[in-house]
């Protein structure tokens, strides 16, 4: 028998062996009770242990992970994640009793308080609550989404995981960019990774993911930095929408200032260890893929809005909150970041062209003089160090009301019309 068996199944085997020629012996003088309760006490027993010993012994040859899955992961698809090259579902805990005893997909289905019975590596569940003791072994999938997934975040990341080839450029900006500018009318191969409320730090970010991507950087013609005026004035991570800086972290591995980081941090990290050990390297792809199309009706219901003077009277809050900042270390910060980012665009013979989406007038008119005053300095000094095209549209009279969604966003037919202009630009500059 090869070396690589354990002893132990050695020891089962001869049990089986010697319980078998019992069972010989019986029926040769017919003691059919006493087959009976060596079938039952002893033979169907170690049948039990010779399998699971067997399967103990094939996945330790092979490396493959055992994994048990709750029922409400498996029903959503959850084993889609999984890469089976290197791991295998082996159980699946339901506390449902319609459930319990039972094969789903050839896949025995135990109840919560019988899975100590079952040897396993991981453990992939929706609700953690109930194997909080086993936390090393166990991904809890909602705790993920809850801290760590967000549409728009995940979808700028499919944007460029999914934009064909030749790449030849990208956007970054915060929602103005992100909904004004469709990508997908633009004649060149972009990708938008703009997402609302997305600050300079992580355009930079995702604009050195992208260049360090050895397999595109090469056809890379140009990149869109879309700004608000008050972009300098913006630190995410000291925004209302602070925590938004965790569902970045799966794809940059790094966090603005923000006094919680490294709890949320660790938390990913210890997830990541174990995803990374039974999950396909795309997971946070097929992920998103799942939520896209429950996220998409609301998004798609959102661009197609029509802006009127009620609803400009209701958003006459959005002008004030944006307007009401005076971060002077913040605009310095900001100003390096792009500069750093202008600077690396350069650096790969890549144009860089600064965008200020349209605004209605309902927002330019009553926008701060001095944030404005601000913007046009920073960008004067840019644009004096650097070669760098800028196209100002924050106070076009080109665009109307029925132009936006609300009082600062370019709805879909707004979005049309303003890549129009852009593709007739860039047709010039690029």
């Amino acid at each position: 028998m090869p070396q690589y068996i354990q002893s132990n199944l050695i020891e089962y085997i001869d049990e089986l062996v010697k319980y078998f020629k019992k069972i010989i012996y019986c029926c040769e003088i017919n003691e059919n009770n006493l087959i009976e309760d060596i079938f039952e006490s002893y033979l169907i027993p170690r049948f039990s242990e010779f399998r699971k010993g067997m399967g103990n012994s094939f996945f330790n040859i092979t490396s493959i992970k055992k994994v048990v899955m709750d029922i409400e992961c498996l029903l959503a698809n959850i084993e889609e994640l999984m890469d089976l090259q290197r791991c295998k579902i082996v159980a699946i805990v339901s506390n449902d009793n319609k459930f319990q005893g039972k094969y789903v997909n050839d896949i025995p289905v135990f109840g919560q308080d019988e899975i100590h019975y079952v040897n396993y590596d991981y453990m992939i569940v929706s609700n953690c609550s109930m194997f909080a003791q086993d936390e090393k072994r166990v991904i809890n999938i909602n705790d993920y989404l809850k801290d760590y997934y967000h549409y728009e975040v995940f979808r700028a990341y499919a944007n460029y995981f999914n934009c064909k080839k030749p790449f030849e450029g990208f956007i970054t900006g915060l929602s103005y960019a992100e909904v004004g500018i469709d990508a997908a009318q633009l004649p060149y191969n972009v990708a938008n990774v703009a997402v609302s409320s997305q600050d300079l730090f992580y355009d930079y970010q995702w604009a050195k993911m992208i260049l360090n991507n050895d397999e595109i950087v090469d056809d890379i013609k140009f990149a869109i930095i879309g700004l608000g005026y008050y972009s300098f004035e913006y630190d995410l991570s000291k925004s209302n929408f602070k925590n938004l800086i965790y569902n970045y972290y799966p794809f940059f591995g790094i966090t603005r200032n923000h006094p919680c980081s490294k709890e949320m941090v660790d938390n990913y990290d210890k997830f990541e260890q174990m995803a990374s050990q039974i999950f396909k390297k795309d997971y946070n792809i097929i992920l998103h893929n799942f939520l896209d199309k429950q996220n998409k009706s609301w998004w798609n219901n959102m661009i197609n809005g029509i802006l009127d003077d009620e609803k400009a009277e209701q958003y006459k809050w959005v002008v004030e909150k944006d307007c009401n900042k005076d971060y002077p270390e913040t605009v310095k910060e900001n100003t390096k970041i792009l500069q750093d980012y202008i600077s690396l665009l350069k650096s790969k013979k890549i144009t860089p062209i600064i965008v200020a989406c349209p605004t209605s007038s309902y927002y330019y008119e009553k926008f701060s003089p001095r944030i404005k005053e601000e913007f046009e300095k920073i960008i004067n000094k840019i644009k004096e160090e650097f070669d760098v095209e800028i196209l100002d549209y924050f106070d076009s009279k080109i665009f109307l009301k029925e132009d936006f969604y609300d009082v600062s966003h370019l709805n879909k037919n707004g979005t049309m019309k303003f890549t129009k202009l852009l593709k007739d630009k860039l047709e010039k500059l690029i």
